[in-house]
């Protein structure tokens, strides 16, 4: 499947929590961009919720769901794309 994308994307293994409503759930990045993530999540969610990705030492960001692949969910921050790359540039020099 051929994606036209905006912003590259990182491939990351990074440790987060996505909270949506009262529910914090464990969860991790695979990839990365200054538009949105694809996390690893337990538990069903689905498209068009709005949920928090917690980032230890970078903040927490609100999102979008705007994809679920069993247990894959991809994101849509809601912040700009300019606000959110050096956030993604220092997550990515992380790992």
């Amino acid at each position: 499947m051929h994606e036209n994308r905006k912003h590259e994307r990182s491939s990351v293994e990074f440790s987060c929590t996505l909270t949506v409503g009262e529910e914090s759930r464990k969860c991790e990045i695979q990839d990365l961009s200054a538009s949105g993530a694809k996390v690893r999540v337990k538990g069903a969610l689905e498209i068009g919720t709005v949920v928090t990705l917690e980032l230890d030492r970078f903040g927490s960001f609100s999102a979008d769901v705007v994809r679920v692949e069993k247990s894959l969910v991809g994101l849509k921050f809601q912040r700009s794309p300019e606000d959110m790359m050096e956030v993604v540039m220092a997550i990515s020099g992380l790992v």
